[in-house]
């Protein structure tokens, strides 16, 4: 049995004599080049900030089991996170693929919802008012009253509020 190697001076002497056995522990583990080299590269950063610890190990195979479980880990973290990306996107047990669409339906539904703040902000002020009480959801009669106006201007700037978004935003308009 050969004697303990001492312990490496740094980092990067560290580093530069295990970077390919680090390679090969993190690639059985993930079974992907670029993912194995994120997870060495995690690990290195962690053992460098650690390094007034790893450093004083009293020898070189402690600081390489040091580095090569903490490669581990960072490999492991990483299939975790694949995981739970996959079981984001698995169709279940009904097998209802509705998770892309109702990503693309959601992106969509921001699209149109920005479109009309924006035009909402360029109506003008009065019946910006109105529309904006309208949808914290009070009621014509509480806005007329907030507004100090009739009911029926109320309804007016509604509705003038709906022809502008219906030139803007041409759709399906069931439930105004």
């Amino acid at each position: 049995m050969s004697p303990p190697q001492p312990p490496y001076p740094d980092i990067e002497a560290l580093i530069n004599a295990t970077h390919r056995e680090s390679a090969s522990v993190a690639f059985r583990i993930v079974r992907n080049h670029a993912d194995a080299e994120d997870a060495i590269q995690s690990a290195f950063i962690k053992v460098l900030l650690m390094w007034p610890k790893v450093g004083g190990f009293p020898t070189a195979g402690r600081q390489r089991a040091y580095l090569h479980s903490t490669v581990r880990n960072e490999a492991l973290q990483i299939l975790r996170k694949r995981q739970r990306r996959k079981e984001c996107y698995d169709l279940g047990e009904s097998g209802d693929p509705r998770i892309p669409e109702h990503l693309a339906e959601l992106a969509r539904a921001r699209k149109d919802l920005r479109l009309a703040l924006k035009v909402i902000d360029e109506m003008p002020t009065a019946r910006r008012k109105v529309v904006n009480l309208r949808m914290d959801n009070y009621g014509y009669g509480e806005i007329a009253a907030m507004l100090d106006i009739s009911v029926s201007t109320v309804r007016s700037h509604i509705s003038n509020a709906r022809k502008n978004l219906r030139q803007v935003m041409p759709g399906d308009w069931e439930g105004e």
